[in-house]
């Protein structure tokens, strides 16, 4: 394993997520696209390593500055 070129860490509903085609697996693969689009067009704030979501995170629930990070399995 290599370390990434890039890390991106940004927030819901960011313009690199809600103009990404749904059909597009070279960034996010189809069967993750419902852990970062959600119901009712809700959109989770993502990690993007080396132009590619890698996972998604949100700020911990009553702990300042913790933030918690979920990894997604790079599945193509």
């Amino acid at each position: 394993m290599t370390a990434a070129a890039s890390v991106r860490v940004l927030p819901g509903f960011d313009p690199f997520t809600n103009e990404l085609p749904r059909r597009v697996e070279t960034v996010l693969a189809r069967s993750r696209h419902q852990l970062v689009h959600r119901t009712a067009d809700w959109v989770r704030a993502i990690v993007v390593t080396d132009g590619v979501i890698a996972g998604t995170w949100e700020l911990a629930a009553g702990k300042r500055g913790r933030v918690d990070v979920s990894p997604l399995v790079r599945q193509f």
